[in-house]
């Protein structure tokens, strides 16, 4: 009787529990239903006659490759074009360099220059930059000449795209097209993170889990990778992007370590239950 009676109430339980998650998800499915029907019906009108500052891109750009015997790989790269005739308050010139060096001139005026510091370096690389420069109202008509160094042979014929606008609408932009990326690497790191501590716990408690750390380990490095790679990354570390060029490499080399440890315990497991039947 005593075992009838807690099948019973196993089978409540279960059926609670059931009824239950059925509720969850129908209250979830309604609100979705409803934030998207407030998404398609509930929006406001905007008039305005002023536009945003936004940028372009320049199209008329010389460049002229120039043998350097003091470069790493004894070329350096001159791009030359006009600036425009007018102004607004917020403007700069901007352009992403990976691997290279870079000299800015106005008029023949050096007004900006990148290189290594020079001080306790263990490589010749500056990493992935954006390079930012303000543009005033005076410096219209006038002459930029950019001074392009790559650092690995790999790089030499690296296409570089030079921008002029509003530095909101250049970060704004490249916010917009790394957003996925960023938000796939912040989940993966997440989960990673609590992959790790669920399996300490287990480790701890019940000495086992070593499969769900590696997967874990895994899921960070691949995170961290995926965030320290993109374009939007330098916006945040402006000061650090041989660091971030490093952790980079560093978690994508060392993220398979993990991997293999997983898959081969997964392996192992099939092997032994086809081999024993």
């Amino acid at each position: 009787m005593r075992d009838l009676k807690t099948k019973d109430k196993r089978k409540t339980g279960i059926s609670r529990s059931g009824l239950s998650g059925l509720l969850t998800a129908a209250a979830g499915l309604v609100v979705m239903i409803l934030l998207g029907f407030l998404c398609v019906t509930d929006n406001v009108e905007v008039s305005r006659s002023r536009k945003d500052a936004g940028y372009f891109q320049v199209e008329d750009v010389s460049c002229i490759e120039q043998k350097d015997d003091e470069a790493p790989i004894g070329i350096r790269k001159d791009y030359t074009f006009g600036l425009g005739e007018s102004f607004g308050s917020d403007t700069c010139l901007a352009f992403y360099t990976v691997h290279q060096y870079v000299d800015v001139y106005l008029d023949g005026e050096k007004i900006y220059s990148l290189k290594p510091s020079g001080q306790n370096r263990i490589s010749k690389t500056v990493g992935s930059n954006w390079v930012m420069i303000p543009l005033y109202r005076e410096d219209a008509g006038k002459e930029i000449r950019v001074e392009i160094t790559p650092v690995y042979e790999s790089f030499r014929d690296r296409e570089v795209v030079f921008l002029i606008g509003s530095q909101l609408a250049i970060y704004t932009d490249r916010l917009y097209r790394d957003l996925p990326q960023l938000v796939l690497g912040i989940m993966a790191v997440f989960a990673g993170v609590v992959f790790v501590c669920v399996a300490g716990h287990n480790l701890i408690r019940k000495h086992r889990g070593k499969s769900l750390a590696a997967l874990g380990m895994f899921s960070v490095m691949l995170g961290f990778w995926r965030l320290t790679d993109t374009r939007f990354t330098p916006f945040i570390f402006p000061y650090r992007p041989v660091l971030l060029f490093y952790v980079s490499v560093t978690m994508l080399m060392l993220g398979m370590v993990p991997l293999i440890k997983w898959m081969e315990e997964r392996f192992n497991k099939v092997s032994r239950r086809i081999y024993y039947g």
